[in-house]
C-alpha cells in the first residue's frame, strides 16, 4: 500500500496519498518521503546500469 501511495494512485487525491503513505511508513519503519525520493530514482534509472541507484524495497 505504502508503494502505490509513493506512486500516487492508491486515492484518486496525492494528498491523502503522501498522508497515507507518512503513516504506513511509520508503521514500516521507513520513511516515506525519503523513501519516495529514492524509489522515484529508482524508476528514472531503470535498465540503465550506468546511473542505477540500488534501493531496497519493503513491497
Amino acid at each position: 500500500m505504502m508503494h502505490d501511495c509513493g506512486h500516487g494512485s492508491f486515492f484518486r487525491n496525492r494528498t491523502v496519498c503522501n498522508w497515507t503513505g507518512r503513516v504506513l511508513g511509520v508503521l514500516a519503519l521507513t520513511p516515506y518521503d525519503v523513501w519516495r525520493q529514492s524509489h522515484a530514482i529508482h524508476h528514472a534509472s531503470t535498465g540503465n546500469l550506468d546511473r542505477a541507484v540500488w534501493v531496497t524495497s519493503l513491497h
